[in-house]
């Protein structure tokens, strides 16, 4: 992420190759794990208005093979 100094952990936010919105490791230890779903949401939802899949499912399915399901999570292409 050029112009960012490096931290880990961090999250990024690219529209059209550009980093929009970033969070360090500063402003994710001040915060509780609902605070950065929050951030990160509101961000999503402020920046990317066009409607998903961001890929088709077969390219989604070639680049990254069969779907997964972890951590309790759902996951379908649709």
């Amino acid at each position: 992420m050029k112009g960012i100094s490096p931290s880990s952990p961090s999250v990024g936010l690219f529209k059209d190759g550009k980093l929009v919105f970033v969070l360090q490791r500063s402003d994710i230890e001040a915060r509780h794990p609902q605070q950065i779903a929050e951030a990160l949401t509101q961000v999503f939802d402020r920046t990317c208005t066009r409607t998903g899949p961001s890929v088709e499912p077969e390219v989604f399915q070639k680049t990254f093979g069969s779907p997964q399901i972890d951590c309790g999570s759902t996951f379908r292409i649709v």
